[in-house]
């Protein structure tokens, strides 16, 4: 997974959270399906597309705190339109994401 392409985007965890903070990583308890649908803009449509993520600075992410996380699309020529100040939406997990950088070849 560590040559995935991947997205780096800016999430911020909102004081009223369910939980009391948000750490992630891919290949820790996470399974293929342990992801989440990402909802974003595509030519003025809705595009729901699954995706995996996890938290990379810092990696466990506080109430109130602002971070990044590390997005690994399922279908990445979905996403190669995206560009930074871009909004997505995890859709389970309910927040909101702001891509900082791009689809790439090469993981963050």
């Amino acid at each position: 997974m560590a040559e995935a392409p991947c997205l780096l985007a800016r999430l911020h965890l909102p004081y009223d959270y369910p939980g009391a903070f948000l750490s992630r990583r891919l290949g820790e308890h996470l399974g293929p399906m342990d992801g989440d649908i990402v909802v974003f803009s595509r030519a003025d449509e809705e595009v729901r597309a699954y995706a995996q993520w996890e938290t990379v600075k810092p990696e466990v992410l506080a109430r109130g705190e602002t971070g990044f996380v590390r997005i690994v699309p399922m279908h990445p020529p979905l996403w190669t339109h995206l560009q930074p100040g871009q909004s997505l939406h995890l859709l389970f997990a309910r927040l909101s994401l702001q891509i900082i950088q791009p689809l790439t070849e090469v993981s963050v």
